[in-house]
């Protein structure tokens, strides 16, 4: 191996010379390269270079099967679950900061959560939030893996120094990265390397943190077994010749268990230019879009999904047929029953059009949970909801009856978190339920019960199929069950029987508290860096652990939180980069609205976030915190996280909110 390294040293040290001899050669046989005058043609600006040269480029992509969007179930009657006397369903939230004549964020309650007359919430897609002149809303994609100040690492497809080497792609999902490449001509053979830091050398790869050669079949090649959250740095090489050459630079990927939000469309300014660092900019979605996202399965935008037979083989394995579509969907070995979404590792049931069956998609079930360690204080209503036979229809019998009998292969179902819920939250959807209407056919346009009480012990947290909101609401009626709220239920399972939540220790909340709650952000879930920053061993993002405007001295966050509109927050947030950045880097950018959510700690109140982590909070209002995510629908609105208690909503662009930087 150095010896190999020692040829391709040699190599480098050369190739501007050879370079040159290059350019002089094209320059004799081109009359300069005019155009038309038969020199190679340009890049088509998508990151693939015109002259194909080998196979297994772009990675594969595969075409979805063809599944008919489920009818909407929205009249499904949920007994009119608006919270009494006009009370908000997210208690004490955003000041005042409500929609126009304060329209409810996600209107109509969820008495089928659809709007009068049957309108579409979201009209026609996304109002026209499109990029002008078809321009690319996800420049230099590749998974969010956005080098400094945005500069592209491999213009054109090539290594950046005109080298027409093949370029290399990653996709990260649960504990893996995949890894594609364009083969090279002449190649006998390829290698990767990976370790967790920078510039790996070949010659010595085993010297480097965990680093690794693997010698792979083909392109693509996913490594397995890596850890969520953990920054990994992968270098791939050819043999020609019997020297090893590099294709393209080092890449870096994280694998972890944020999805993105599928929102694909850009905001514009007065002007008609799409604003700078928005949500379409960065992550899976924005690779997708430019065909750089490698995925196992398939799925709109960025999310990556397989259907799953009642045996738990996915499609195409085993006795799973391949083509499975929603007439599929029933209760033999060979039929469709659960979609596993391959980012996350989540396996989510798939909901029957069946009033007669335990898993109809119309079923609806009261929140209770009877483990007084978790419930936050209050055990919620038994059997309050209106389901099969109208006996058990509440969330902790409705994940017993599904264990009893198993579902696909697995006896270890429970309720998800709101974060697990917004996972698969599809905010690009144009109409109907916000969800992948291919792998979550039967959805309905209602509220769903999450796992998780809030910090106000008489309140549990719900997620918006209706719009990809996340409120607190009632457990029961103050006067007794009466006017309990009931939802529907989707259960989830991560192959374990892992309790929602994690370990209530270390987390310090600055005013309300409910130890009753399960720790979403616990300390040992963060690195702590010296220059002001967190690291989120969980997701792998880094944190600015001031909000904007503050400054960061002996541990504190000292001065006042600024605040600003969507595009003032856009715009701050650019200026800063151009200005040489914070705390080493110039890559900062607003968080996406499921990224901000993952920093909510839902144990504590007023402000929802772990003090350990976020320190000197704003305590007062305004508590909202922008996201870099656009309303889909409406023009006018945008996504905020309220860190009074952590609801998640849209809001009008021109209020004014707290920012908080993620890179």
């Amino acid at each position: 191996m150095r010896s190999r390294w020692a040829s391709l040293r040699l190599f480098r040290s050369w190739r501007p010379v050879l370079a040159g001899l290059v350019l002089l050669l094209v320059i004799g046989c081109t009359g300069g390269g005019e155009p038309g005058s038969g020199g190679s043609s340009q890049d088509s600006g998508n990151g693939d270079e015109s002259d194909d040269g080998g196979t297994g480029w772009p990675p594969p992509f595969l075409d979805g099967d063809g599944d008919e969007n489920a009818d909407d179930d929205s009249g499904d009657d949920d007994n009119g679950e608006q919270p009494p006397n006009g009370e908000d369903p997210a208690p004490n939230g955003d000041n005042g900061e409500q929609s126009p004549n304060g329209e409810d964020p996600a209107p109509n309650g969820d008495n089928g959560e659809q709007p009068p007359n049957g309108e579409d919430p979201a009209p026609n897609g996304d109002n026209g939030e499109q990029p002008p002149n078809g321009e690319d809303p996800a420049p230099n994609g590749d998974n969010g893996e956005q080098p400094p100040n945005g500069e592209d690492p491999a213009p054109n497809g090539s290594d950046g120094n005109g080298d027409p080497r093949a370029s290399v792609q990653l996709s990260a999902g649960h504990e893996w990265v995949t890894v594609a490449w364009k083969e090279v001509e002449e190649a006998t053979g390829y290698y990767i390397y990976h370790a967790k830091d920078e510039e790996i050398d070949p010659a010595s790869y085993a010297a480097w943190p965990d680093g690794t050669m693997v010698d792979p079949d083909a392109t693509p090649h996913t490594v397995t077994g890596l850890v969520n959250g953990t920054t990994y740095w992968f270098l791939v090489t050819a043999v020609v010749e019997d020297e090893e050459r590099p294709i393209g630079d080092e890449r870096s990927a994280t694998p972890g268990v944020l999805n993105d939000t599928g929102i694909t469309a850009l905001s514009e300014d007065d002007d008609g230019n799409p604003l700078p660092g928005q949500d379409a900019h960065f992550g899976r979605d924005a690779a997708a879009v430019v065909g750089t996202l490698y995925k196992e399965g398939n799925g709109d935008a960025g999310f990556d999904f397989t259907r799953l037979c009642n045996t738990g083989e996915a499609e195409g394995e085993g006795d799973c047929p391949s083509g499975l579509t929603a007439s599929d969907i029933g209760d033999g070995p060979d039929q469709w029953a659960c979609t596993r979404d391959n980012h996350t590792g989540l396996t989510w049931e798939v909901k029957r059009n069946d009033p007669s069956h335990l898993r109809h998609k119309g079923h609806t079930y009261t929140w209770y949970n009877s483990d007084d360690d978790v419930n936050g204080g209050e055990e919620g209503v038994a059997e309050g909801g209106r389901c099969q036979g109208d006996a058990g229809c509440d969330t902790e019998k409705f994940v017993n009856d599904v264990n009893t009998g198993g579902l696909c292969g697995a006896e270890v179902w429970r309720m998800p978190t709101p974060g697990e819920l917004l996972s698969i939250v599809h905010n690009g959807v144009g109409s109907g339920a916000r969800i992948d209407p291919d792998y979550f056919p039967n959805a309905s346009l209602a509220r769903f019960w999450s796992s998780l009480p809030h910090v106000d012990d008489d309140y549990a947290w719900a997620v918006e199929f209706v719009n990809g909101g996340a409120s607190g609401y009632r457990k029961s009626d103050e006067d007794g069950d009466a006017g309990h709220h009931h939802f529907r239920v989707r259960l989830v399972h991560d192959g374990t029987n892992t309790p929602a939540g994690t370990d209530n220790a270390e987390v310090f909340c600055d005013n309300d508290e409910n130890d009753a709650v399960p720790a979403t952000t616990p300390a040992g879930d963060f690195e702590i860096h010296d220059d002001g920053t967190a690291t989120h061993k969980r997701t792998g993002l880094t944190w600015m652990r001031c909000s904007l405007g503050q400054d960061w001295r002996e541990g504190a966050c000292e001065s006042q939180a600024s605040t600003h509109s969507w595009s003032g927050a856009l715009t701050a947030v650019a200026e800063l980069n151009g200005n040489g950045g914070a705390a080493g880097h110039a890559d900062w950018r607003l968080p996406s609205k499921n990224e901000l959510e993952s920093i909510v700690e839902r144990r504590c109140g007023s402000p929802a976030a772990n003090e350990r982590i976020f320190p000197d909070m704003p305590d007062t209002t305004p508590y909202g915190y922008w996201t870099s995510s656009p309303g889909v629908g409406r023009a006018g609105q945008a996504w905020a996280v309220d860190f009074e208690h952590g609801d998640l909503a849209e809001k009008i662009k021109e209020n004014r909110k707290r920012v908080r930087l993620v890179r």
